[in-house]
């Protein structure tokens, strides 16, 4: 029995790979406020919409453009939401210096404007339901989602943020890495108090505990529960700070059907009839 249930995670995403038929990746673009173009490619599940959708948004480097972007339309990582009809759209944010990403986050126009966009313009789409949407993202992805959310420039049903790189976020003092807990003196516990207070969403955090940001996101989820915040921290041993980019492997599937679950859940819940913010 006990084998069967440590199984079964895997098993359900083995079920939620079967191929599905749906029309081919579509090609767009949004516009920030500073006329920063931003590429993004949407697919949509078989069947007659709107549809629910997530949103992705990767890790750095910002401006990977169509090609990059291509390159992330994994289909064992998307088949399963368009197995479960919820869309799925792959997002661009502006670049960066090399080795400086987090600039992204810095202006009075930056990466949280992007995201914005890409919703304002995912918004006009009549084969979506706004009202029924989440936001998935990695690392530089996930800061910027948390500060996005925090900032209340989008209003996501629900986020599922992989190893976001949130150590800006919650004010960490020094740099990542650290083998050991980290402790309220390590970070600046009132600055990420107050980013926090204004994420009144579900959100499933994925961590690797091989990950240098495991002890960093161990804190920030520590924080948040604290604060009475919605969140489910989950950590997969041993891996590593991408493994939900693949390649294939019992985690990497675990953690897609994790996602796929927690989204659906919550998306599902959703009332189309509910406002929500571009």
């Amino acid at each position: 029995m006990k084998t069967l249930l440590r199984l079964l995670p895997f098993l359900a995403a083995t079920a939620l790979f079967a191929a599905n038929p749906t029309p081919d990746w579509t090609v767009h673009t949004a516009t920030a406020p500073d006329d920063t173009h931003l590429d993004y490619v949407l697919k949509l599940p078989a069947g007659e919409g709107p549809f629910p959708v997530v949103v992705f948004f990767h890790a750095a480097p910002g401006g990977v453009g169509l090609d990059g972007l291509k390159r992330l339309a994994n289909p064992l990582r998307w088949t399963p939401f368009l197995n479960a009809g919820i869309a799925v759209c792959v997002a661009d944010y502006r670049g960066h210096t090399a080795n400086r990403p987090f600039e992204v986050l810095r202006g009075d126009v930056n990466a949280t404007d992007d995201v914005a966009a890409i919703f304002q313009a995912l918004s006009a789409d009549p084969a979506l339901d706004l009202t029924r949407s989440a936001i998935l993202a990695n690392s530089l992805g996930g800061a910027i989602t948390l500060q996005t959310v925090s900032d209340g420039k989008v209003s996501p049903r629900c986020l599922v943020l992989n190893a976001p790189a949130s150590f800006f976020f919650v004010g960490l003092r020094g740099r990542p890495g650290g083998k050991d807990p980290l402790t309220d003196a390590d970070i600046d516990k009132a600055a990420a108090l107050q980013r926090i207070a204004p994420l009144d969403l579900p959100m499933l955090l994925i961590q690797g505990t091989a990950d240098p940001l495991y002890r960093v996101n161990e804190k920030l989820a520590e924080v948040m529960v604290a604060a009475g915040k919605d969140l489910h921290f989950q950590t997969f041993a041993d891996e590593s700070h991408s493994f939900t980019n693949g390649p294939d492997s019992p985690a990497f599937q675990s953690a897609v059907a994790l996602s796929v679950e927690f989204i659906r859940k919550h998306l599902e819940a959703a009332s189309s009839s509910d406002p929500i913010g571009p």
